[in-house]
């Protein structure tokens, strides 16, 4: 039986307990179920729980693959998504032996195609040498200031949490803290993360009207509000790079996760500082993140050890946004810029790992930040190994000794680059007048 039109055309209300309203009065559900398609029509969105499935086929066509990129780690779990197994290994879905040390990376090796296409993972494991997990190409104690700051300017704990979002004054608190470290970048742009588009605009309604933006303004000049949508993006971009060409100075704000923290380089004076703020931590109402959850728990369980469990893997897409964001800023050898963590969770409290030394609370950041980034104590006393003491005063007066002496560095690094490249360009004119004779085995110049 066809329902009326009028029928058809009516709004489904969803009485689901998790679809609250909006502040503009509608739910989730009902902006699916708006009218727009008949009633009998439902939206089905399928996702890949293992990334394994796609890749088999690509192991199988291929004799080598070569994986690069600057969030792939930790290798062994990325392994274990792959369905990547050593050679000699069972096949993937049969209990395993393998131990931690051989799940190490990719491999080059061909192995056998199989009728089960996940089992053409077999085999192609690098075992030796391990993989590479490089450090930076900068000096990073002369060209990098990363600072993890946990408390705002006035003392009081600083966690950028959903719970925390309506306390009278957070918002105010944040956008002084920002304001302070953004008036503490002489030059360049500055670029600001933040979780999500919905705290981006109550953080901009809020800014306008307790004179945070003013500061901002009065700081660098003009800023610019990533938007949703290409065209819309294109546009902000092209507003970023007008303003820091013209003025040497300008402020962005985008969040994690978007186009602007993954998709544009920010090298020299496009970003000399970015200001990362909270730990961008998918959203758990999203039914793919909890199905992620619940098949690495579950994989766990029968056969697979190496695999991130659900909530190991939670936290790990966050910091990867994070990785993503912090790599806008420093671009090349010659490069600086300063990165600032804002939030609590990112500030140990003395208790560091002693096979690595590395601080419990950055031992998920990226393998070349984990031993740069300094934690700013309220006060004088030093609880871990790169304690930044002296509260927000110490941390002004460190960036404004740091950029000082990190703009002579580059320059230094930049001169010498210039003089290798002119050197290697005339040992590369100098061999084009030259002859190789076969019978001595030597080079010398047709001239003589």
């Amino acid at each position: 039986m066809v329902p009326k039109v009028d029928e058809m055309h009516q709004p489904r209300m969803c009485r689901h307990p998790r679809c609250n309203q909006n502040e503009r009065g509608t739910t989730s559900h009902e902006r699916v179920f708006d009218g727009s398609t008949p009633r009998w029509e439902i939206k089905l969105i399928m996702n890949v729980l293992t990334p394994a499935i796609l890749m088999a086929p690509i192991l199988r066509d291929t004799r080598s693959v070569v994986l690069a990129s600057g969030t792939l780690a930790p290798l062994d779990s990325l392994c274990a998504e792959l369905n990547l197994l050593p050679p000699g290994k069972d096949s993937p879905g049969t209990p395993t032996q393998t131990t931690k040390s051989s799940m190490s990376g990719p491999q080059i090796i061909a192995g056998a195609p199989d009728s089960n296409p996940l089992n053409a993972t077999t085999g192609r494991l690098q075992v030796q040498p391990r993989p590479l997990e490089a450090n930076h190409v900068v000096n990073l104690t002369k060209q990098l200031l990363a600072v993890s700051v946990g408390h705002f300017v006035d003392g009081s704990q600083l966690s950028v949490k959903m719970s925390n979002y309506s306390r009278p004054g957070f918002h105010d608190k944040l956008g002084n803290a920002i304001a302070t470290i953004v008036e503490g970048i002489p030059t360049g742009g500055v670029l600001i993360f933040v979780p999500s588009f919905s705290f981006l605009r109550k953080c901009v309604s809020i800014w306008e009207l307790n004179g945070t933006w003013d500061r901002l303004i009065a700081s660098k000049g003009d800023i610019v509000v990533e938007p949703n949508g290409q065209a819309a993006f294109e546009k902000a971009r092209d507003s970023y790079n007008t303003a820091i060409e013209r003025k040497r100075k300008c402020i962005l704000l985008a969040v994690f996760r978007g186009k602007m923290s993954e998709g544009v380089s920010f090298n020299d004076h496009y970003a000399r500082g970015v200001i990362c703020v909270g730990v961008p931590l998918p959203n758990t109402y999203d039914r793919s993140i909890s199905a992620k959850m619940a098949y690495n728990n579950e994989q766990r369980r029968f056969h697979k050890k190496q695999l991130l469990g659900g909530n190991e893997w939670y936290t790990q897409q966050a910091y990867r946004a994070l990785a993503q964001a912090i790599g806008r800023c420093i671009r090349h050898s010659a490069d600086y810029g300063t990165i600032i963590l804002l939030d609590s969770r990112h500030c140990d409290e003395g208790h560091v790992y002693y096979e690595s030394g590395t601080s419990d609370a950055h031992k998920n950041l990226p393998k070349w930040m984990r031993h740069a980034v300094k934690t700013l104590r309220p006060d004088h006393q030093m609880l871990g190994r790169n304690d930044l003491l002296g509260g927000w005063k110490g941390l002004q007066s460190t960036m404004k000794d740091f950029f000082e002496e990190a703009r002579r560095y580059s320059l230094e690094v930049s001169e010498k680059q210039k003089k290798d490249f002119e050197s290697s360009q005339e040992r590369e004119s100098q061999c084009k007048t030259l002859e190789f004779d076969q019978e001595t085995g030597q080079w010398s110049s047709p001239d003589f």
